[in-house]
């Protein structure tokens, strides 16, 4: 049984969660005699299609921002290219579908890293991606993308809204962003709550092909990252060249110990002109 398998069974015996029906092949069911009837049956066995609204924003702006999409031609982009194939080969050997991304200290560039990380999987055929911006302290996803989103997770943690309602595309096939749009009160706590549980068990359930990757709070700040690793496959750790220290990375360290972590990006590296890719 997986990390989530174990989760949700735990939050069904307490009567916490809500998880959609979804029908097995052991699961009774009466044909309809009724032609009307037998239409409406078919119909309700499709597959849902969930529609995700898009948002174009102008490359120029993508660009300063640094989203990766508007270097994918450039030797930048390989880095992710890189970064993105060795996820993918771990995630595939353990059939992994969801990874969180969290950072050593604040400022040390995980939700970025979350987001190029996520487009660069989502250039692959046949894939798609979901980044989910759970960092309820300090939401930053959708600014990086100049969006100031009217409702995000919050609307959902704390009110009736559908998952898909929350869902945009920055104008980059096949990936979304599902937002956080303010700092939540108790986000600590939010975190890892029954009701974050059902969200994270729903987007596995509605979006079953998506790669999902969880924006979350920088390790040394509390038990954020720590408590919800529960609720996904894999962990990411981020941390700055030249700013994070050996002790602080060594406490983040000790702190991940029993986390599944899958690896550590070393970001910000300064570009030198002795790289090999100048040749080309």
């Amino acid at each position: 049984m997986d990390r989530i398998a174990q989760a949700l069974k735990l939050a069904k015996e307490d009567n916490t969660i809500d998880v959609p029906y979804m029908p097995t092949d052991s699961s009774p069911r009466v044909e309809a005699t009724d032609p009307v009837r037998k239409q409406e049956q078919e119909q309700e066995a499709q597959p849902q299609i969930n529609i995700i609204r898009n948002i174009d924003i102008p490359d120029e702006y993508l660009r300063k921002q640094r989203v990766i999409s508007s270097y994918w031609n450039e030797p930048i982009a390989d880095a992710f290219r890189l970064l993105r194939t060795r996820i993918l080969q771990r995630m595939a050997q353990n059939k992994w579908t969801s990874i969180g991304i969290t950072s050593v200290e604040p400022k040390n560039g995980k939700s970025l890293t979350a987001i190029n990380l996520g487009i660069a999987i989502a250039k692959e055929p046949g894939r798609s991606v979901i980044v989910v911006d759970t960092d309820l302290r300090r939401p930053s996803t959708h600014q990086y993308f100049g969006i100031e989103p009217e409702i995000g997770i919050e609307d959902f943690l704390l009110g009736n809204k559908s998952i898909d309602s929350l869902l945009f595309s920055p104008g980059i096939e096949d990936f979304a962003i599902l937002p956080c749009a303010k700092t939540i009160a108790g986000g600590p706590e939010l975190l890892k709550s029954p009701r974050m549980l059902e969200l994270v068990t729903n987007l596995k359930i509605l979006y079953p092909k998506h790669t999902i990757i969880y924006d979350l709070p920088p390790v040394l700040i509390g038990d954020d990252a720590i408590a919800f690793s529960a609720f996904v496959d894999t962990m990411l750790l981020v941390v700055e060249d030249g700013v994070t220290q050996d002790k602080a990375l060594k406490e983040a360290k000790e702190l991940l110990v029993d986390v599944n972590l899958i690896g550590t990006v070393l970001n910000k590296v300064p570009e030198t002109t002795s790289n090999y890719k100048d040749y080309y």
